[in-house]
């Protein structure tokens, strides 16, 4: 009889366990046979996290410091200053307020890709150390 181990986490389990001890759960088919998930797959994982990691550090990094950016955000700032002072001086039609909707959804795209660089970096960081600590675990 060979060694069976929990789908889920990788525990050994008894055959005849309808749950895993370890992580409660279901031993659906007798588990996994054969042997444990290698670490070397998991390592492969955390490399591949490891550099989605740094590619979107490294494109948070670019995307603050580009210029285009720091030229959009001088460009936002006057245009809302203009557009106020349109709205205070009471000008109908604003002149500045299209240009203005414009340069702002433009630097709304730049935060936006901010966004999303850094949830992707924070899922591959976490994704990292729930597979370290598996294989912490099991050593």
């Amino acid at each position: 009889m060979g060694k069976v181990f929990c789908q889920n986490c990788g525990s050994v389990l008894s055959e005849s366990a309808a749950f895993c001890p370890a992580c409660g759960s279901a031993n659906e088919g007798g588990g996994a046979k054969a042997s444990k998930p290698s670490s070397q797959s998991k390592m492969i994982w955390i490399i591949i996290l490891s550099v989605l990691f740094v590619v979107s550090v490294v494109a948070i990094v670019l995307i603050l410091n580009s210029t285009e950016l720091h030229q959009t955000t001088q460009m936002y700032e006057f245009l809302k200053a203009a557009t106020e002072f349109e709205e205070l001086v009471g000008r109908n039609p604003n002149p500045y307020l299209a240009e203005y909707k414009q340069v702002k959804s433009e630097l709304m795209s730049y935060y936006i890709s901010v966004g999303v660089c850094g949830v992707v970096a924070l899922a591959s960081l976490v994704g990292n150390i729930l597979l370290f600590m598996k294989i912490k675990k099991r050593k």
